[in-house]
């Protein structure tokens, strides 16, 4: 690619397919997970719950306890999910030595994102 094809992306979320001479892409996006999926992560999350120490996982019982209530609700606050999603994120990386949780918890957040604004 010379400089004068030079492209910029930028990306907020989603997915970027890009090709070039006559090449083809078939690409498929999911947007999430359905309900009783959500569940099930949530139960999954809690089951090794107690390999943390007990301030992270009192985050996370209090973060995914709050997902569910505001979920529950006909209108979602945005706000609060947004604010599950601030205190869920840092546990991602400290839950890393149980690769299943973070993914699970990476899957949390991933859904509920769809609810904020």
């Amino acid at each position: 690619m010379s400089f004068k094809d030079e492209i910029d992306f930028n990306n907020y979320g989603g997915q970027i397919n890009y090709a070039k001479d006559n090449a083809t892409i078939n690409a498929t996006q999911n947007y999430g997970l359905k309900e009783n999926e959500l569940e099930k992560i949530i139960k999954d999350i809690i089951d090794n719950i107690s390999y943390f120490n007990k301030e992270d996982s009192e985050t996370i019982l209090d973060t995914l306890e709050m997902i569910q209530n505001e979920l529950s609700k006909k209108k979602p606050s945005s706000s609060r999910l947004r604010n599950c999603v601030t205190l869920l994120s840092p546990m991602v990386t400290i839950v890393n030595e149980i690769p299943q949780v973070a993914e699970k918890i990476g899957a949390v957040i991933s859904y509920i994102k769809q609810y904020i604004n």
